[in-house]
């Protein structure tokens, strides 16, 4: 007798490495070295996407249009001044794995310059807030952060309430706070794992923050 099994445990998570540059030909060496030694989920195809001399914002939209016609299931948004190891893609899958009602993940990293602050914005009881917060030793939900090392549910990005150009760059917001704004009011969480440390590079001077 023939017999169909229904399963759910299925899960998609093909990855699409979105990687904005302002030149192609200008690349950071350490950077390349580590996205070469990057691990990914087993059997999960995967690829690198890369665009070249746009704006941020317009960039990172042609990224994400991209990863969604390839019908990816997550997207990895990786700036060529970040420090990776071998294991930060699968560490955040693990947290996103484990947190259903996250939308996306980042990994900790700190700003250049001055002071440093973490990529910790805003108290998520409070609308709106975007002040920088203090790393913890483990998962700190979040409004916002920056895109420099995030792990992302292409699934959001079908949501037709979230409106296009998704990411913009205006004079009050970085295309990242733009699209958490909107993405916020429409019920998205975000986190930062603070056990996930990358490196800021700083190609100037050569300092790691």
């Amino acid at each position: 007798m023939d017999e169909l099994i229904v399963g759910n445990t299925y899960q998609n998570k093909s990855v699409r490495v979105l990687i904005p540059v302002r030149d192609v030909n200008a690349g950071n060496w350490m950077f390349f070295l580590r996205l070469a030694n990057l691990a990914y989920p087993v059997c999960a195809p995967n690829n690198r996407l890369v665009v070249a001399g746009d704006e941020v914002g317009v960039a990172y939209t042609k990224l994400f249009e991209l990863a969604q016609s390839q019908s990816a299931g997550f997207a990895l948004t990786l700036e060529d001044d970040m420090l990776i190891e071998p294991n930060t893609l699968l560490r955040l899958m693990k947290v996103l794995d484990a947190h259903p009602e996250l939308a996306a993940v980042s990994a900790l990293y700190y700003a250049k310059g001055a002071g440093a602050m973490p990529y910790i914005l805003g108290d998520p009881t409070k609308d709106g807030d975007f002040t920088p917060g203090n790393p913890t030793d483990g998962l700190v939900e979040v409004n916002g952060t920056g895109m420099g090392c995030m792990l992302w549910r292409m699934s959001m990005f079908a949501d037709v309430r979230l409106k296009r150009p998704w990411f913009q760059t205006t004079d009050t917001s970085s295309q990242d706070i733009y699209f958490f704004r909107q993405a916020r009011k429409l019920g998205y969480r975000f986190a930062v794992d603070c056990a996930n440390r990358v490196g800021h590079l700083d190609v100037t001077t050569g300092v790691v923050y």
